[in-house]
């Protein structure tokens, strides 16, 4: 399959219409439904344990970028402990998402 990553000097505000870009960000409302194909999928790796402040939501926000989590809480039992995922889960996640349309 097509690998997922680019990278690039440039911002993304600077490379992709921003009707393109989804932020993904746990702290947001709206879920990640439907892979959008024509979709720029953000994977926010800013992590401050110390501080629980949303960052990723914030940056998302002060950018004007659409943002969308996981619909983790449809699917896993959390229980105790954080919901960070690592970037390997995430695209892999994400990976599947899009070869199956489902995110499950």
């Amino acid at each position: 399959p097509e690998y997922p990553l680019i990278i690039n000097p440039k911002s993304y505000l600077q490379k992709y219409p921003k009707e393109q870009l989804v932020y993904l960000t746990p702290h947001c409302q709206e879920e990640l439904l439907v892979y959008d194909h024509n979709a720029v999928y953000i994977i926010g790796g800013i992590v401050d344990k110390s501080s629980g402040e949303p960052l990723t939501l914030a940056k998302a926000k002060r950018e004007g970028v659409r943002m969308q989590k996981l619909p983790l809480d449809r699917y896993l039992a959390w229980g105790i402990g954080n919901k960070c995922l690592t970037l390997n889960q995430i695209i892999n996640i994400m990976l599947d998402f899009k070869m199956t349309g489902e995110c499950a």
